[in-house]
């Protein structure tokens, strides 16, 4: 019985090569360092979770690095979070966006949220 090669419709999607991997990550441990620092590495979730804050520091992004790429790199886009907070506020967006607004206050939030769409020039750091 003979076999016939197998077709992909499409071609498999290549990752991206390690250097740019490696770049990204080394941006990304400056920027949470920067955050961090910032926020004098303390918790700002405490008033969101129930739970006592346990785990390391986190960079949390306000709006996701995935989905508003444009903004991974803008410091109002990111808090320092604990990971029990980070992961609350990750499962929970409608409580998380009521939570900013309250935190960073009605103007700044809008503000941020017209960047994210892209009606507003971002800032980026670093």
């Amino acid at each position: 019985m003979k076999r016939s090669p197998l077709r992909r419709a499409t071609p498999l999607k290549r990752k991206k090569p390690l250097r740019v991997r490696r770049v990204k990550a080394a941006k990304d441990a400056v920027f949470a360092r920067q955050v961090k620092e910032r926020d004098h590495w303390e918790c700002q979730l405490t008033m969101l979770h129930p739970n006592p804050c346990r785990g390391r520091m986190q960079c949390c992004h306000i709006f996701g690095k995935q989905a508003y790429p444009h903004l991974r790199y803008v410091l109002e886009n990111a808090l320092t979070g604990c990971a029990s907070g980070h992961l609350y506020g990750t499962y929970r967006p409608f409580e998380w966006y009521e939570f900013v607004r309250q935190l960073l206050g009605k103007e700044e939030f809008e503000s941020l949220r017209r960047r994210a769409m892209g009606l507003e020039k971002a800032t980026v750091t670093g």
